[in-house]
């Protein structure tokens, strides 16, 4: 949102401090929006599409929709602790996503995992992980389902024959 905010905000050729006098606020506050450091309520987001003349429609619905459920945001931090910092950025460019596309030519992609297939190949991964992290990491990977399950970004996945034609967990797991 923040770097759409920016890019209208360039085409008006306004500058951060004018931007900040829209919503009556701070040249830091601006930024860390367009930096995607904060998340600004649907009136700044109104009033900055106003004043940058963004008229379409779906855009401002797009935008306001995403500040509205920015308390969303960051949901994955809870469980940082159990997941490699890569794993976090990569949740993190995922949940700002709007498309999301994927190739995987070994096994059905995490967006697409059932709770048992995620749980079987986790598990039977090639670390060795305790139970209660193999939980964790479960959870996070249907938390990301989420975005998808919701709407809120579009997906498409290509599958190499071999992700179905050779399972690399139980006949029955795969078949879900």
């Amino acid at each position: 949102m923040g770097t759409a905010l920016r890019q209208y905000r360039q085409a008006a050729k306004l500058d951060q401090p004018q931007a900040a006098e829209v919503i009556a606020s701070s040249q830091a506050r601006i930024s860390r929006v367009e930096s995607g450091h904060a998340t600004p309520r649907v009136i700044e987001v109104r009033l900055l599409l106003d004043a940058y003349d963004v008229t379409d429609p779906e855009v401002r619905a797009k935008l306001e929709d995403l500040a509205k459920h920015s308390k969303n945001r960051g949901w994955w931090l809870e469980h940082a602790e159990h997941l490699r910092p890569d794993y976090v950025d990569h949740i993190a460019l995922e949940d700002d996503a709007t498309y999301i596309r994927e190739w995987q030519p070994v096994m059905v992609p995490g967006l697409l995992q059932t709770q048992a297939y995620a749980e079987a190949v986790i598990a039977d991964g090639p670390h060795c992980i305790d139970p209660e992290r193999v939980a964790e990491l479960v959870k996070v990977r249907v938390g990301r389902q989420a975005k998808i399950e919701e709407g809120g970004a579009s997906y498409t996945a290509i599958l190499w024959e071999a992700v179905v034609a050779h399972p690399l967990v139980s006949v029955e797991i795969h078949r879900e």
